[in-house]
């Protein structure tokens, strides 16, 4: 919370205390309660101005303040200046805009005439709260969509390339069949997100792995993609609602550089055991999971990016979602975002084979997975990529995405 403003008589008091009394600063602080950095700016001042102690008798607060708030209304009165709340209201709408800041413009502009801050903000909400209107209106689902701004995004980093991008603006919708979140594409993708996403979930599907429903539509001339809310189901009345947690938190850790260690599929596979009612079907779908994303590239395949949910009391392991190819410039080496075996996060088949065992694979199987997803993969994803309306354009941008050469690059220790 902010500080309140300096009284006449303690800026009085604080020339008085250094000069005659010879008192230190943080003396003059227990003394005035006021902070080491006001103290300091308001004795500069005074130097400044050739001020010591005591003061000029004909130096009454309306012209000590004038000296010290030059060009501010320090006219002395028993009533508080009423900010122009529509004014204030109105500054409140631009980028990174602050009742704080904008209090602390309006004190140094009526120091002796303003309200603390406290006041300024109860004052200012009792206002607004007058100025709500609102027009009653029916909306019949699925008829309309409204898009609300989604504020400043989040900077997210570029595994690939180092490129500093905002987080991708989302939206909760609701038609009949229940809530959808919608997906839309940034002006700078480098292809259509949307429908390749999409694409990336039905090849997921044909390769054996569950996915959340998903659907592109159309507003305008932009695609967006609708994806279902696996966490909400519909019922008489409203939603029920699923208990759900992140990958992030079933490893206990967090989204930080240092934190990173505990970032590994394989340590997610141990957690499934301990918590999933079926452990060894959901360790079996992870493991096939991180097989589809090392031939995808997919490095966005954080911790977050993973979750489990529970209907009643029994956990499994959440539809897979946020499937996203991309196109690093090294063709010899890629990086999950999760560690997959003993190589580290390093994409190639012989590293998500040097763990199966913890996933409660045998070696055999293990590697019909590999083999398995990598060819289905290979020979089906443009196919499925067009079907989908992903343009010849984009396929050709993303099409070193998928087993790329260095998947299956000799290995000078193995």
């Amino acid at each position: 919370m902010a500080a309140q403003r300096i009284t006449m008589r303690k800026i009085r008091d604080i020339p008085r205390l250094r000069f005659a009394a010879g008192l230190s600063i943080r003396q003059i602080k227990d003394s005035t309660k006021v902070s080491v950095g006001a103290i300091q700016k308001l004795l500069s001042k005074a130097q400044e101005l050739e001020l010591s102690w005591p003061l000029p008798e004909d130096l009454d607060d309306t012209a000590l303040a004038g000296l010290f708030y030059p060009g501010a209304d320090t006219r002395p009165s028993p009533r508080f200046q009423v900010p122009d709340w529509s004014a204030v209201h109105q500054e409140l709408k631009r980028k990174r805009m602050t009742l704080q800041l904008l209090w602390e413009d309006y004190t140094g502009q009526y120091p002796n005439r303003c309200y603390c801050y406290s006041q300024f903000c109860d004052r200012y909400r009792h206002w607004r709260s007058k100025q709500k209107r609102s027009m009653r209106q029916t909306h019949k689902a699925g008829e309309k969509c409204f898009v609300d701004y989604c504020g400043q995004t989040a900077p997210i980093i570029d595994p690939g390339t180092g490129e500093i991008r905002g987080a991708r603006p989302k939206a909760v919708v609701e038609d009949d069949d229940g809530l959808w979140i919608a997906k839309f594409n940034r002006p700078d993708d480098p292809w259509n997100c949307a429908r390749i996403e999409h694409a990336m979930r039905i090849l997921a599907r044909f390769c054996g792995i569950e996915t959340a429903e998903s659907k592109i539509t159309t507003i305008g001339d932009r695609d967006a993609l609708m994806v279902k809310r696996f966490d909400r189901e519909k019922a008489a009345g409203g939603y029920r609602r699923a208990h759900m947690i992140s990958g992030l938190m079933l490893l206990r850790t967090e989204d930080t550089p240092q934190r990173r260690d505990r970032w590994s599929y394989v340590l997610m596979a141990e957690e499934l055991r301990r918590i999933c009612a079926k452990p060894q079907q959901d360790a079996r779908e992870l493991y096939a999971r991180m097989c589809f994303n090392a031939p995808i590239s997919n490095t966005d395949d954080h911790p977050r990016n993973h979750a489990l949910i529970a209907r009643a009391t029994d956990w499994k392991l959440s539809p897979a979602y946020d499937l996203t190819p991309s196109t690093p410039v090294s063709i010899e080496r890629r990086d999950l975002a999760l560690q997959c075996g003993d190589l580290g996060r390093y994409a190639h088949a012989n590293n998500l084979l040097s763990q199966c065992a913890r996933f409660t694979l045998v070696r055999d199987e293990a590697h019909a997975i590999i083999t398995e997803m990598e060819n289905k993969i290979k020979n089906t994803w443009y196919e499925t990529a067009r079907r989908m309306g992903v343009a010849e354009r984009d396929c050709n941008n993303i099409a070193g995405a998928f087993v790329y050469p260095g998947f299956r690059l000799p290995l000078q220790d193995q």
